[in-house]
């Protein structure tokens, strides 16, 4: 995000809120979203994880990634 330009991050929103969506649609528009997190409190990391304890956490969580993967195929 921070290698983006204010801009191209403000043509974007523009964009968002000239385009039409459907109520239905799973997610609220871009522009909406950008607001709703914008109006939030910031706050620093609770957790920050070192390089070691996130290939520990990526590990443990492979073998969930892969399940759907091979449910799909076997289909």
């Amino acid at each position: 995000m921070a290698s983006i330009p204010e801009h191209e991050i403000e043509r974007r929103r523009r964009v968002s809120v000239l385009t039409a969506h459907a109520e239905d649609q799973t997610h609220p528009p871009t522009h909406l979203r950008r607001a709703a997190v914008e109006r939030r409190e910031h706050h620093a990391a609770a957790i920050v994880l070192d390089v070691a304890r996130n290939k520990e956490v990526e590990a443990a969580l492979d073998p969930a990634r892969r399940r759907p993967g091979r449910q799909f195929l076997r289909g």
